[in-house]
């Protein structure tokens, strides 16, 4: 697949070494984060599903080198996930708990081969959510504009001369802080905190 020279984080992961990528994929799969927690979490009897994505997102904040394992065991346990299981995609908001599983997978895929196409895939599953946040919220925000635009400062702060875990701690807050924005609007439409993306 090639790179989306559009895309902020597509282009800075040809150039960029191992951690700097590694830590702007996972900040990717944070803000999608509980887009999967929410509906899911509010859904009966799947705890330990919620703590299985958890455990792969902390995991995903992790250094470490391209390696099969654990990557292809986390990878295999989203899958087994039921919106990744079936052969349909959910519909309602269990349909984006689908999307951010798969950005997560192949967030995945990326830290097990260190290939940037499985990156790039995620971050297509990431800005097509978001096209499509917006349209089931019906409220005109350009979500996908503000992806772009968290990808553009996450990769400004990962070139720069700085301190990498103090950035990844950064980067993790304000995906966090982001993630929470998204879920509010899916499940409480109206409610989603007012201001741009990364207050």
């Amino acid at each position: 697949m090639a790179v989306d020279r559009g895309d902020p984080l597509g282009t800075f992961l040809v150039e960029a070494s191992r951690r700097p990528g590694q830590i702007a994929v996972a900040s990717l799969v944070e803000r999608m984060a509980q887009l999967f927690t929410g509906p899911v979490g509010a859904t009966g009897g799947r705890t330990a599903d919620v703590e299985a994505f958890l455990l792969v997102l902390d995991d995903l904040w992790r250094p470490g080198p391209a390696d099969d394992e654990p990557w292809r065991g986390n990878a295999a346990r989203l899958m087994a996930l039921p919106e990744l299981a079936a052969e349909r995609e959910p519909s309602g908001a269990l349909a984006f708990a689908c999307h951010a599983l798969a950005v997560a997978y192949y967030a995945c895929e990326y830290r097990r081969t260190g290939e940037v196409r499985h990156a790039t895939r995620a971050g297509s599953h990431a800005l097509d959510s978001m096209f499509f946040l917006t349209e089931h919220v019906g409220d005109g925000v350009d979500r996908m504009a503000q992806e772009r635009a968290l990808r553009r400062r996450d990769v400004e702060e990962l070139s720069a001369e700085a301190d990498l875990g103090a950035v990844s701690g950064q980067l993790r807050d304000r995906s966090r802080r982001r993630s929470a924005k998204l879920v509010a609007a899916l499940l409480v439409p109206g409610q989603e905190t007012p201001g741009g993306p990364g207050r």
